[in-house]
């Protein structure tokens, strides 16, 4: 939606269509109320994020509960609020500036909306490789022609670890710059007084 609100106050954030699942896949905490569940399938209710509930109501978020959310021409009901909780980095959109809305809904209401993400919790001790292998061929054969993109965590880290890298040697490059530039003006400062005592 290109814009969301309360009482005729604009909201930034976004609306999400998500599982009921999603509450333990994510880890997610109530702060008030209630998840959305499957059975909210033909409820125009809503679960919304900590920032969305402040903005809402900022003097207490709690006050946020039950209040009506305008998103194009649907309108949502509050049904539960989040507590506040850290960017995920397999989702693009923030979830605590989000209003988290049943996905069948979501598909009935938007003629646009698609399936954009698939999140997976899987046992500590599952070989994640063959798993997203098998998973990987599994959604192929349901998805004839469309690409598929795994993330996991192995490759977040692998990324994160190499912009660690890039930002250390950039550091070091300007450190070195640094050390150089200020070494030439202190030896011309030095030879200037050598000249000059001459």
């Amino acid at each position: 939606y290109s814009s969301l609100s309360n009482k005729g106050n604009n909201l930034n954030g976004s609306v999400i269509g998500v599982t009921q699942d999603f509450y333990k896949t994510m880890h997610l905490q109530m702060l008030n109320g209630r998840f959305i569940s499957n059975l909210d399938n033909s409820n125009s209710f809503a679960t919304i994020g900590n920032k969305m509930a402040t903005q809402i109501s900022k003097l207490d978020i709690q006050r946020a509960y039950g209040s009506l959310i305008s998103a194009g021409n649907q309108v949502y009901q509050t049904v539960g609020i989040l507590k506040s909780g850290p960017q995920n980095m397999f989702i693009f959109s923030d979830i605590n500036d989000s209003a988290l809305i049943p996905i069948k809904l979501a598909m009935e209401l938007d003629s646009h909306a698609s399936i954009n993400n698939i999140i997976f919790r899987l046992n500590p001790k599952a070989n994640l490789t063959l798993t997203q292998a098998k998973i990987q061929k599994y959604l192929q054969s349901l998805l004839i022609g469309q690409h598929i993109y795994f993330r996991n965590p192995k490759q977040i880290i692998k990324i994160i670890s190499k912009q660690r890298s890039t930002f250390t040697l950039l550091l070091g490059m300007i450190g070195g710059i640094a050390l150089i530039v200020g070494g030439i003006g202190v030896m011309n400062i030095m030879l200037v007084s050598v000249i000059e005592r001459k």
